[in-house]
C-alpha cells in the first residue's frame, strides 16, 4: 500500500444565506487561511484548495465568527488538527 501523500491547501468558505436587510458582509477572514491534508496521490493531485461546508449567514447583522469544518473528499483527511474559524465582518 502507498504512503499516503501530504499537501497545503487554501481553505475557500462557502457560505448560504445574507446578511440582514440593509447589511452587507464587507470582508471575511478565515483561520487558519490553509491546511495540510492528506491522502491518496490521485486525490490530493485534484485538490488546489478545500472548501468549508455550507456556513450559515442568514440575518446577520454584526461581525460574527463562525466555527467551520471542511469538505473533505473520501478518503483525504486533514493532518494537523485545529479549529478552523471564519470571521464574517459587517
Amino acid at each position: 500500500m502507498p504512503s499516503p501523500q501530504r499537501k497545503s491547501a487554501l481553505v475557500n468558505p462557502v457560505f448560504e444565506g445574507t446578511a440582514a436587510f440593509g447589511y452587507r458582509v464587507s470582508s471575511v477572514d478565515v483561520y487558519p487561511p490553509q491546511m495540510f491534508l492528506e491522502g491518496s496521490s490521485l486525490e490530493i493531485a485534484r485538490l488546489s484548495a478545500v472548501n468549508t461546508k455550507p456556513i450559515n449567514i442568514q440575518g446577520i447583522t454584526t461581525t460574527t465568527q463562525f466555527a467551520a469544518t471542511p469538505d473533505l473528499p473520501s478518503g483525504v483527511t486533514v493532518s494537523t488538527e485545529r479549529q478552523l474559524t471564519v470571521t464574517d465582518r459587517v
